[in-house]
């Protein structure tokens, strides 16, 4: 039996009907919000994907011979 694979490329007229939905449902007033929040969010994806990885943390000094540790009194 063969596989079919469908592939589904978004045409001219598929852009104008998402348009038109995306109008009706949300109105004329929130789609450039919901448009610059979307395009805000894939820029932060791309800048946290692309940033090196931050240091690994410094571990503490331990204590000198004879004092406790810090946040430790002694009684």
């Amino acid at each position: 039996m063969e596989s079919l694979v469908f592939a589904w490329v978004l045409g001219p007229m598929e852009l104008v009907l998402l348009l038109v939905a995306a109008l009706i449902i949300f109105g004329p007033r929130r789609l450039p919000e919901i448009g610059k929040a979307a395009g805000e969010a894939i820029h932060g994806f791309k800048n946290a994907s692309m940033a090196p990885p931050p240091p690994p943390a410094q571990s503490a000094q331990p204590p000198a011979p004879g004092q406790p540790p810090e946040g430790v009194t002694r009684v």
